[in-house]
């Protein structure tokens, strides 16, 4: 029994070493002003083991506001650069993320993830873009990209193993994605 939790203190402490490291970079980013690359907007696998909810988050400028909400193991990170951007979020079940990076003004995601092993990573770039995701079920992916002004995706995607990529660039763009 003593090895066990030996070897997962070891895990855990590796797993946030990993996490800070990667952090780091993306922190950096953001400290520039540039956007945080979407590949750094996942999480810190394979070390992370998800003993617990994790948060980390970055705001650089006025009025950004984020509020997350973790039931069960899951971790977000978040980094705001810019004014008046928002990201709300609701993870519920186990092993799920949310990579967020905003860089501009007036952006919004609102995401809800639902069941275990679920990945959203949404990187928006500009003034005014939106992005609502809603998943519920197993092993789901999600990555958007946004790149201009008011665009604006809503996606919706359920079941187990399935995964979404949307790009959009330039002005005013609107995807709807649906999957079951």
């Amino acid at each position: 029994m003593m090895n066990r939790q030996l070897d997962r203190r070891a895990r855990a402490g590796f797993a946030w070493r990993v996490l800070a490291a990667v952090l780091l970079v993306a922190a950096a980013h953001a400290a520039a002003g540039a956007p945080v690359p979407l590949s750094d907007l996942g999480p810190p696998e394979p070390a992370f083991d998800y003993s617990g909810n994790i948060l980390t988050l970055q705001q650089v400028g006025s009025g950004n506001a984020a509020s997350l909400d973790q039931a069960g193991r899951n971790g977000a990170a978040v980094w705001q650069t810019g004014d008046g951007n928002t990201i709300t979020a609701r993870q519920v079940g186990a092993q799920n993320w949310v990579g967020a990076s905003q860089s501009g003004s007036g952006n919004t995601l609102n995401a809800a993830q639902r069941g275990s092993g679920n990945t959203l990573r949404v990187q928006q770039n500009g003034a005014g873009n939106s992005v609502d995701a809603t998943q519920n079920g197993t092993s789901l992916s999600a990555r958007v990209t946004q790149n201009g002004s008011n665009n604006a995706v809503n996606l919706v995607q359920g079941g187990s193993n399935t995964g979404i990529q949307v790009i959009q660039s330039g002005n005013g763009a609107r995807a709807t994605v649906l999957t079951h």
